[in-house]
Formats: structure tokens, C-alpha cells, sequence
């Protein structure tokens, strides 16, 4: 008898036709807010595209910023100033080439390629069934859907830890410097490679993070940056504090805002990054250090956890995790407690609850480790 012809894996086009499914819903879902996000979110980053180009040195007078925003958008109803450091608004410049219109377009079908690129990384590290997870993820799709960088900046992380894993510290240290994007949400990241003397990644890190810096002082100078974040008439920056994914949307919600309160919280996930042992495997520190990051920054959105997938999916796909880490990542992939912001008070810090739980999950597993023991080498992803 002639020897059968080896079929496709079922669970292969399952879990590929389950993730188109997903992919076209949430497709279908976002489209009615681009009109508005272009209007929003990228209309900010096409505004410091232009003044990089033709006034930097008033990149960031909100008065400037105002007046080119209303000529784009004349029904925009509040400004969202563009309040990212200078030299990233270099790279804004050739959308600038285009209509706002046109530019928006661009900008999302990158947006699209990217999470797709990281989709096929996720197929590749860790099976068919990352790519369900991925499909019904919603903050990297809906960071795309608002308009916003987060599969760009998902994609730099990911690469980071890729360059990490290879040995290739140098190049892991330039590429976290590129998360200078969005600093604030980054700050541990160079405390934690001080602390745990990783110098070689801080030789490519340092000189990048320089370099941007130095370039973002002779565009604009520091003051008005400043300024244009303290000044009260721009309310897209000081967005409503309970509904985001940080430890001071946990203290507000559950009512005890204060002084205090936020120090310790503060404070209780510094210690969870530092204290983790000096053999913890890179995946703990590198992942620890920017989901503690989110934390303590003061603006978090739903779509910056997107910056986790790589650690979510880890715990999740492997079949040997403990159950309760998997249970963790699989809370952190399924679209509810995302949309928990919704509710009211306390509910609404469904997502900020889940991310704190991440966290210490991610530094920690072995406090959840109870029954089951990984049968994935420690430090590797998948």
C-alpha cells in the first residue's frame, strides 16, 4: 500500500480561519472610529511632522500648534497637541508629503503591515494558536484603530528582546533606545540595565538615547516642552486619570487617592523589579522592567499593553505553564476587561487590576507556579 501523503494540520487552517474571522471583525468594528482618530490621535503627530519640517523651533507653542490643526481639521473639537520628544518628529516629515487625509491612510497600512509581521513572528515562536490570541487582542488593534504607533512600538520591543536573546546586546541596547517614543512609559527600562550592570546593552543604549536627546534640544527647546504639557487648555493631555491602565487608576477607583498611597504603590513595583534575583532569566527582567513602566507612568492606555504581547503570549501558549499564569495571560489576550473601562467606579479598574497581576506575574511566576513546572527553558520565549 502506497504510504498517504502527509495532510495539512487541522489545527493549523483552524486557528489561521478563526484569526481571519477575528482580524475581519474587529476590522469591521474599528472602521467608524478612523475619521475620527485621524482628526484626533494622528492629526498630532501629522501637526509635529509639519512644524519639523517648516518651524521647529515652535514645535511645541500650543498657539502654533492650534492655529495649523484648525486649518487641517476645522471640526476638530479640542486640540491634541503634539507632545513627543523633538527628533521623532523627523520622522513624521514624509507624511507630511501627503494630504492629512492620504498621510492617514499610509500611516495605518503600516500600522496594518507591522501587526501582521508581528502576528507571523508570534506564528513562527510559538504555533498556530498565537495567532487566535493575537486576532482577538485588542489593544494592538485598537492602538491602530485610534491612530496611534503601538504596533510600531510593539514591533521595536519585540525586536529589542529578539536582538537580547541572540546575544546581540549592543543592537538590544539601540533599539530600546528607540522606546524613547514614548519615554514615560519606559523610565525602568535604563534603571533596570544599570541595575543589573548589563553594559554592554547600555553601550548601545546610552549613546542613542544621547544622540536623540541632543537632537530634540536643538530642535525645541525644553521649556516649551514643558510648558505645553502644563498648560490647562489642552485637555487631550490630561486625559480622565481613573480609566488608565496604572497603579493611580487603582487608587482612585477603589477611593483612596492620596500622597501616601501613590508613593507605595510606586515604590511596591520598584521593589518587584529590583528585588527579582540576580538569575532571573532575561525574559523576567526585560518584560518586568516595561510592564512596571506602565505602571508607574501617569498615562497609560488600554492599547499601550500592547507593548506585552510577547510575555502574555509566552505564558498562555505553553502548555506547561502553571494553570494560573496561563489563566493571567489568557485574561490578558480576551477583549472583555479591556472594555471594562466602560463601567463605573471601581469596575473600570478591570484593566489596571489585570495588568498589576501580569506584572508581578511576569517578575515572579514562581509565586503562581504551584502545580505545574514549564517545559520551555527558562529565558526562552515559547
Amino acid at each position: 500500500m502506497d504510504q498517504a501523503k502527509p495532510k495539512p494540520k487541522l489545527e493549523t487552517w483552524a486557528a489561521v480561519t478563526v484569526a481571519f474571522i477575528g482580524a475581519v471583525f474587529f476590522a469591521t468594528l474599528c472602521s467608524s472610529m478612523l475619521p475620527q482618530t485621524r482628526a484626533h490621535d494622528f492629526l498630532c503627530f501629522y501637526t509635529g511632522g509639519v512644524l519639523a519640517k517648516t518651524d521647529p523651533s515652535h514645535l511645541y507653542d500650543g498657539a502654533v500648534q492650534s492655529k495649523i490643526e484648525y486649518q487641517l481639521a476645522p471640526e476638530i473639537p479640542v486640540v491634541t497637541p503634539y507632545v513627543r520628544p523633538a527628533f521623532w518628529a523627523l520622522l513624521y516629515i514624509p507624511l507630511t508629503w501627503l494630504s492629512l487625509k492620504g498621510a492617514f491612510a499610509v500611516w495605518v497600512g503600516f500600522g496594518i503591515l507591522t501587526a501582521f509581521a508581528i502576528w507571523y513572528w508570534a506564528f513562527r515562536r510559538f504555533g498556530s494558536e498565537a495567532l487566535v490570541y493575537c486576532a482577538f487582542f485588542v489593544p494592538l488593534g485598537f492602538g491602530i484603530a485610534h491612530g496611534q504607533d503601538t504596533a510600531f512600538v510593539t514591533g521595536i520591543a519585540i525586536l529589542a528582546f529578539c536582538a537580547l536573546e541572540r546575544g546581540r546586546k549592543v543592537l538590544c541596547g539601540v533599539l530600546l533606545a528607540f522606546l524613547l517614543w514614548k519615554f514615560h512609559l519606559f523610565l525602568l527600562v535604563p534603571v533596570v540595565l544599570l541595575l543589573r550592570k548589563e553594559w554592554r546593552i547600555l553601550a548601545g543604549y546610552v549613546p542613542s538615547a544621547l544622540f536623540a536627546i541632543a537632537i530634540s534640544v536643538a530642535m525645541a527647546s525644553p521649556q516649551s516642552y514643558i510648558g505645553l504639557l502644563r498648560d490647562p487648555k489642552f485637555e487631550a493631555v490630561h486625559p480622565s486619570p481613573e480609566l488608565m491602565v496604572n497603579v493611580y487608576a487603582l487608587a482612585i477607583n477603589f477611593g483612596v487617592d492620596y500622597p501616601i498611597t501613590r508613593i507605595l504603590l510606586i515604590l511596591g513595583v520598584l521593589a518587584t523589579v529590583v528585588l527579582m534575583p540576580k538569575t532571573a532569566s532575561a525574559d523576567r527582567w526585560f518584560w518586568g522592567a516595561i510592564a512596571g513602566g506602565l505602571l508607574i507612568s501617569p498615562h497609560t492606555f488600554g492599547y499601550d499593553v500592547a507593548y506585552l504581547l510577547a510575555p502574555i503570549l509566552k505564558n498562555v501558549c505553553d502548555a506547561g505553564a502553571a494553570p494560573a499564569l496561563r489563566w493571567i495571560s489568557a485574561l490578558a489576550v480576551v477583549p472583555f476587561p479591556y472594555f471594562m473601562t466602560l463601567l463605573p467606579m471601581p469596575f473600570s479598574a478591570g484593566p489596571a487590576l489585570l495588568i498589576t497581576v501580569l506584572f508581578l506575574a511576569i517578575c515572579w511566576p514562581e509565586w503562581f507556579e504551584r502545580r505545574a513546572v514549564s517545559t520551555a527553558p527558562e529565558g526562552a520565549l515559547g
